[in-house]
């Protein structure tokens, strides 16, 4: 079930009246909520006025998750992508000469895509994955 703005602020105030710095921690952890001074505001909204950060949400997050979870499984027979075939992608993008905006991405796609940061997600899923795959 979404949060609500009724249930984020209810989970502030435990934050804000916890008794130790490491409970409020341990309540920031858990429940994904930090105090504001906007929350001051009546008519601030946090959930409904929250802004999703696209690069890391989309690269470093989705990319990221569909690769690792759906692709590269190799522990699992749910692997789309196969070894031999991780290395036909690694080939093809090796063959590719980017513009010199774009950087490159890390060298091992079979092995180290753990490694990428999120500009590195947003070069491949961008320039190389259509290529590529």
């Amino acid at each position: 079930e979404p949060r609500t703005d009724d249930d984020h602020r209810e989970q502030v105030r435990m934050v804000k009246q916890a008794k130790t710095k490491q409970g409020r921690s341990q309540l920031e952890r858990d429940t994904g909520v930090r105090y504001t001074e906007l929350l001051r505001l009546s008519y601030y909204q946090p959930v409904r006025f929250l802004v999703i950060d696209p690069m890391h949400n989309l690269f470093l997050g989705t990319a990221k998750h569909v690769f690792k979870s759906l692709w590269s499984n190799q522990e699992s027979q749910s692997s789309i992508l196969s070894k031999s075939f991780l290395t036909t992608i690694q080939s093809r993008v090796d063959s590719v000469k980017p513009p010199s905006h774009l950087g490159r991405i890390p060298l091992k796609i079979a092995s180290a895509y753990s490694g990428f940061t999120a500009d590195q997600w947003r070069t491949w899923t961008v320039m190389y994955s259509p290529y590529a795959l």
